[in-house]
């Protein structure tokens, strides 16, 4: 799989908080290892880091761009958090979509089985989760004006309950007996949640009807799935009608 990591902050226009750690440090720490884990697992990882930006809001547009173009399967967005009375603590994560949201709490699951409180999978319409073409999840890893969350961090330890919610989330078919795309009418696939008036034709897959091989497939609500074909391998697209899939 194709995982866009995008480590917050760390540019001039776009600073993190800062604690008793700052978070530019710590997202830079866990980021770059999370990579480092990914990929030694066989996985292919897009840095999603601009070298510069003019602002907040181009900051933010070039990092989705990067994994937009790459055609990642997961954007992985890793920041830390902060509070206005220093009191909070914990980690959270932020997902819109249905398979998000399930990426969110598998990742979460493992952060908090290192001691962490679980504050939970919310929603908000952050720039990076809203422009991503993929699932994408925005992961609060601690907050850095905490002494309980800075007493307890291991950046290794975090990047490694990252990497196994991530690896886990989206199992390989069978090798021995692939799935097959069932299609019925000659259809378009998209690569997006997004209404098809607002994607490219270009970004469109139209398939006629015929079996085809899956590489992967996973459910994203009633009637919808992600599915990525063989032949076109690490770019992945949603679909609902005239399909079936078997396996």
């Amino acid at each position: 799989m194709r995982f866009a990591i995008d480590i917050g902050h760390n540019l001039r226009y776009d600073t993190g908080a800062i604690g008793i750690k700052p978070e530019d440090e710590l997202t830079m720490a866990v980021g770059t290892k999370l990579s480092e884990l990914l990929e030694k697992a066989g996985h292919t990882t897009i840095d999603c880091l601009p070298d510069s930006a003019q602002g907040l809001k181009d900051s933010l547009a070039k990092r989705v761009r990067k994994a937009n173009i790459a055609h990642a399967n997961v954007f992985v967005s890793i920041h830390f958090n902060a509070s206005s009375s220093g009191k909070a603590y914990g980690s959270e994560i932020y997902a819109l979509s249905r398979l998000g949201k399930r990426i969110a709490r598998d990742v979460l699951d493992e952060i908090c089985q290192l001691g962490y409180y679980d504050r939970g999978v919310k929603s908000a319409n952050f720039y990076v989760l809203k422009h991503t073409k993929m699932p994408a999840i925005l992961v609060e890893c601690a907050f850095v004006d905490s002494a309980k969350d800075m007493a307890l961090l291991d950046v290794d330890k975090m990047a490694r309950a990252i990497c196994q919610g991530l690896i886990g989330e989206v199992p390989l078919l069978s090798e021995k007996t692939p799935g097959k795309l069932i299609v019925t009418h000659k259809t378009l696939l998209k690569p997006s949640t997004e209404q098809s008036g607002y994607i490219s034709k270009k970004e469109m897959r139209a398939i006629d009807p015929g079996e085809y091989q899956l590489l992967n497939a996973e459910a994203e609500e009633e009637g919808h799935f992600w599915i990525e074909i063989k032949g076109i391998e690490g770019q992945w697209f949603i679909f609902s009608g005239h399909c079936q899939i078997l396996t």
